[in-house]
């Protein structure tokens, strides 16, 4: 805990946050106690617990060295410095801070998106200190907050690695569905069969015989970016490449039984794919990516079917 505690920085925290330091520091109740005081389950309390405690030293220390969230000297919109007050200091979720702002464009993702985004660029560039430290200020709370608040390129992962765990089994679901002309469509664009540096994408997938494969492609910035953005681990060793494939296959398809539980599975399981995962090359970048299916628009399917049936016809026809 920082030295002092400082009123504002307390005025920050939820009422449940304050409610478990209270508890916890104030009257010693260990975390089972304090969960039961609260009607939380265990994980929820040393969740909230851990955000609270965060949220009290980082404001208070925060506070101490500039007294006022926008220090002065710094120069960022209005509209962005309303947008902090209400999801930083007031707490609001932002479907309810874009309701009760004065500038009318927040309310639309893409623009305030666009906006939070150049602004922190140019906050992260700045020769101000000040500026430099209030950016470190928002990226850390969006990292411990109940909800986020930035952009995905500037979320880091969470602090609660149920979070992440739940992030990180949505992203393999989605990169193990891809559908069998998005992948031929990859391939076609990035298949490397040349002397230069090369790197191994695993992929894993039902619709692959063996239920996976490893694409050769060329190790340069354009290819890494491309395929980073739809989701694809790269690796510099074939072998990591080809454990990650077998362990995420055997992980994802795998038959649950009672001696194969669900839990000790995953337990296993997670350990290991957070130790192979960080050895690939675009470990960090692959880090802010957002669960979704984009691989297949970046793939451009459309395209790619065309392609697809053009290279049928021809074999068609060559035969």
């Amino acid at each position: 805990m920082a030295r002092t505690m400082n009123k504002e920085a307390w005025g920050i925290l939820l009422r449940e946050e304050q409610q478990s330091i209270t508890l916890g520091l104030g009257y010693s109740k260990s975390s089972w106690e304090a969960g039961e005081i609260m009607k939380k389950a265990h994980y929820k309390y040393l969740e909230i617990a851990a955000r609270g405690e965060k949220f009290l030293r980082m404001f208070t220390e925060y506070f101490e060295e500039y007294s006022t969230l926008i220090p002065e000297g710094v120069e960022i919109p209005n509209s962005f410095k309303e947008y902090l007050s209400l999801v930083m200091l007031s707490r609001l979720p932002v479907r309810d801070a874009i309701t009760n702002m004065a500038d009318p464009n927040y309310k639309v993702t893409s623009f305030r998106e666009k906006v939070i985004d150049n602004i922190l660029y140019k906050m992260r560039k700045s020769p101000i200190k000040a500026e430099r430290d209030l950016l470190d200020l928002i990226i850390e709370f969006d990292r411990w907050n109940n909800f986020r608040v930035l952009p995905r390129g500037w979320q880091q992962p969470s602090a609660f690695k149920r979070r992440n765990k739940a992030k990180d089994l949505k992203y393999l679901k989605n990169i193990s569905q891809i559908h069998p002309l998005a992948l031929f469509k990859i391939k076609e664009i990035f298949y490397y069969e040349g002397v230069y540096d090369k790197l191994y994408m695993p992929v894993v997938s039902k619709q692959i015989q063996g239920k996976f494969e490893v694409v050769v492609v060329k190790d340069k910035a354009k290819t890494i970016t491309a395929l980073t953005r739809m989701g694809f681990p790269l690796f510099e060793d074939r072998l990591d490449a080809v454990e990650f494939a077998l362990m995420v296959k055997d992980y994802l398809f795998r038959v649950v039984t009672r001696d194969n539980s669900a839990v000790i599975t995953g337990l296993t399981f997670w350990k290991r794919y957070r130790d192979k995962i960080a050895k690939a090359k675009n470990y960090a970048e692959l880090e802010n990516i957002i669960p979704n299916r984009r691989f297949q628009e970046e793939a451009r399917i459309e395209e790619g079917i065309e392609n697809f049936r053009k290279l049928k016809r021809r074999r068609v026809t060559e035969k």
